[in-house]
């Protein structure tokens, strides 16, 4: 609802999609670079599959003073053509649904750079 807050705090609900074929890491790296330690509790690393791309995806918890749950994916489709970055900042219960909806509906088309 509102993307300076989104981007600068963790009171705001909100998902940001990337993807790119030339990014210098790979999926494990990608989630690496997203290290929020000095802001929230990592709980732990799971694998992804949503039936179109496959990865690995990262659950923090107890973000800033609001104790948002922030989830970042990292997936790729079966030939690798590219990498998908998607992060999740839940702050509500009924944040979760939209999350899990998010999660089991995004798809990248066209040619991502």
């Amino acid at each position: 609802p509102d993307l300076d807050a989104f981007i600068n705090t963790w009171g705001t609900p909100g998902v940001f999609i990337a993807a790119s074929a030339s990014l210098p890491v790979d999926q494990t790296g990608l989630l690496d670079s997203q290290d929020v330690s000095g802001d929230c509790d990592y709980v732990d690393r799971l694998p992804y599959d949503d039936g179109l791309y496959t990865g690995e995806f990262d659950v923090w918890e107890n973000c800033g003073a609001e104790g948002s749950t922030f989830l970042v994916v990292s997936a790729q489709p079966a030939d690798g053509a590219f990498l998908i970055l998607v992060q999740i900042l839940v702050v509500d219960e009924r944040d979760f649904d939209a999350a899990d909806e998010i999660i089991a509906t995004f798809q990248v088309s066209g040619v991502a750079v």
